[in-house]
């Protein structure tokens, strides 16, 4: 399964060369992911089914992830109109040959 993360493309070459972290950094969903944060009881590596959530000038990432990877979801993640039905949560952390920049 492709999943894909965004970020800002000075995130890009440290992801690809060490992997993705759980709790890593803030980002621009840092406000709105708190409560689920939260819930989790850490900060979880973010992703959607379907690339170009994010800023302008943010970069994408396509990661593969078995279902095993994703958390549960609570369905409040997409009822504020923050978030798509099909973005969810990784534990992480991901290895850096699970990912790739994505370009559409």
């Amino acid at each position: 399964m492709i999943v894909y993360h965004t970020t800002d493309r000075d995130n890009i070459q440290s992801i690809l060369d060490n992997g993705l972290l759980p709790g890593h950094s803030r980002s621009i969903w840092s406000d709105i992911t708190a409560g689920y944060d939260d819930r989790y009881g850490f900060r979880p590596i973010y992703v959607s089914n379907e690339p170009g959530y994010g800023a302008s000038g943010d970069a994408v990432l396509a990661i593969i992830v078995d279902e095993s990877d994703l958390l549960p979801d609570y369905p409040s993640m997409y009822d504020d109109g923050g978030w798509e039905r099909d973005t969810w949560a990784i534990r992480g952390p991901i290895s850096p040959d699970r990912i790739s920049l994505y370009h559409a």
